[in-house]
């Protein structure tokens, strides 16, 4: 069964420069990781030029004072808490929101009924998955240079856009406590931990991490998840690191991202290893940009966030405006041709917001899809420099 989107057409005025209505849909305004990582746009967003309004599934003490901080600000609230996605995408009509970015993805309440609805002119996909969506009617991904590099293997219906820095800005817990010394300086050996979900902690990542501990005399590991709450789990998990004769370490190919956030500002580095997708690049991003480059491993064995943000957004409502529309473009193909296709990725550089595209595949339109059969296309990462004004 396929999702047709609502709507087709907007009424909202083209004009390049003028506010823009950025909406933000997401049931994770609770004590969530994403929770950590939205906190800064929506409070710190020029909302002179970005008016905010916030679509909130969900409620506790956390989402309250996220609330109290956005109406302060000047922004706006909807809890859409048990409504239809349907009727979530009139909302997001009546508030004519120009851009509309859902925090979530595929994982948990997600309101991907409503992006397939199409309610926004441009729609973004960040923070919550480390995927595509699949969806066409979701034009971008919100991403950066180290966690999805040039030329990217990985596949996405989403055109890529790159912040200049790091794609992630993290807000510490208020109730984090105060950073203690290095446990090391007073008991003589190294601890190493990793309080990842356990589903990350593979096999290939334990014996990676029993061959670090092996080289490091009287090293330790604490390893901390929920599931160890049952027996069976934590006995089965015991048994496998005995076997192996088993640093904060990261796990790959899927990283630590909120984790690797707290070890941080807690003083305690963390190790983490280069990937190929986006899921395991988000420590390399993190580290990179708070100068721990050092700790990035290669293989086995070895800024101002919010203006960045903000220039992003701007770059893709000048699309807009000038018709540059992915989503009515890649319809249309459909329609013309009558057959699925598999659409190639197109990145946007966002320092400057460039777009890139790469002519050595033969002709292609601007929307950088192949004219050849479209049984025939494969992925390929678009790379010539055109700036977008």
């Amino acid at each position: 069964m396929r999702l047709y989107p609502q709507y087709d057409s907007w009424d909202n005025p083209k004009d390049p420069d003028r506010p823009l209505v950025i909406g933000y849909v997401s049931p994770d305004y609770f004590t969530h990781s994403v929770s950590y990582f939205i906190e800064a746009p929506l409070i710190y967003h020029d909302y002179g030029k970005y008016q905010v309004v916030v679509y909130s599934a969900v409620a506790d003490a956390k989402t309250n004072r996220f609330r109290e901080k956005v109406i302060r600000k000047g922004g706006v609230w909807r809890d859409i808490y048990g409504i239809d996605e349907k009727q979530v995408a009139s909302m997001v009509r009546d508030d004519k929101i120009d851009i509309l970015v859902e925090l979530t993805g595929h994982t948990a309440n997600n309101k991907l009924g409503t992006m397939a609805c199409r309610p926004a002119p441009v729609q973004v996909t960040w923070i919550g998955y480390p995927n595509t969506t699949g969806l066409l009617t979701i034009d971008y991904r919100i991403t950066d240079s180290l966690a999805d590099p040039p030329g990217t293997k990985q596949k996405h219906v989403e055109k890529l856009v790159r912040l200049p820095e790091c794609f992630l800005c993290y807000t510490p817990s208020s109730e984090a406590g105060p950073v203690s010394p290095t446990p090391s300086l007073s008991n003589g050996f190294i601890t190493f931990g990793s309080f990842n979900n356990l589903a990350k902690i593979t096999p290939k990542v334990l014996r990676v991490w029993a061959r670090m501990l092996c080289a490091i005399p009287n090293s330790r590991l604490v390893v901390k998840c929920k599931p160890f709450c049952c027996d069976s789990v934590r006995q089965k998990f015991l048994t496998t690191l005995e076997e192996l004769r088993i640093p904060s370490l990261d796990t790959f190919p899927y990283a630590g991202t909120t984790t690797t956030c707290e070890s941080l500002y807690m003083g305690v580095p963390c190790v983490t290893m280069v990937g190929s997708v986006h899921a395991h690049n988000v420590g390399v991003s993190l580290l990179s940009k708070v100068g721990l480059g050092h700790l990035i491993a290669k293989n086995e064995d070895e800024c101002n966030f919010i203006s960045g943000l903000e220039v992003a957004y701007r770059g893709l409502w000048h699309r807009y405006c000038k018709d540059d529309i992915p989503f009515l473009r890649h319809m249309e193909m459909l329609k013309q041709e009558g057959i699925p296709e598999e659409p190639t990725i197109e990145t946007i550089e966002s320092e400057r917001v460039t777009i890139s595209k790469d002519n050595s595949q033969g002709s292609k339109e601007s929307n950088g899809f192949n004219q050849a059969p479209l049984a025939m296309l494969n992925p390929t990462t678009l790379e010539d420099n055109r700036k977008l004004s």
